[in-house]
């Protein structure tokens, strides 16, 4: 149990609710710790009528699932790297938002298309930026 007052009352309160006995409460042991992950360098807004939004996580948010995240596996140490920068500039890109949208589905007719994960790994990124990513 939490060592804390306030949160052994909200644990406590989400027993009476009932939320531990949701699906993914029911895997989790204890059921109120969730995964950890990885802070991603990069934030994607799946969703858009003419762009997805790209934004550098200068910040270290960590994101829900509404909003994808791109870890670079070889980075520099510290700070936004030139690598992290270019992938992001590109992504922003006219050709970097063609690709993505490309790999988009429609959805629902409503103009919007959206950016499944599996889509977005599919998203051929130019050599030249490949390249800074490579090292």
């Amino acid at each position: 149990m939490a060592k804390n007052a306030r949160i052994e009352e909200l644990i406590a309160e989400g027993e009476v609710q009932g939320y531990h006995k949701g699906y993914l409460c029911r895997t989790r042991d204890p059921w109120y710790i969730v995964e950890k992950i990885s802070v991603p360098d990069i934030l994607i807004g799946p969703m858009g009528k003419e762009t997805f939004r790209v934004v550098v996580n200068t910040v270290g948010a960590t994101p829900t699932n509404t909003l994808y995240g791109l870890r670079l596996n070889r980075r520099r140490s510290g700070g936004i790297t030139e690598e992290i920068g270019a992938l992001a500039s590109w992504l922003r890109s006219d050709s970097g938002q063609d690709a993505m949208r490309v790999a988009a589905r429609s959805h629902h007719g409503d103009g919007l298309v959206k950016l499944e994960p599996g889509a977005l790994k599919q998203v051929m990124v130019p050599w030249t930026v490949a390249n800074l990513l490579m090292g």
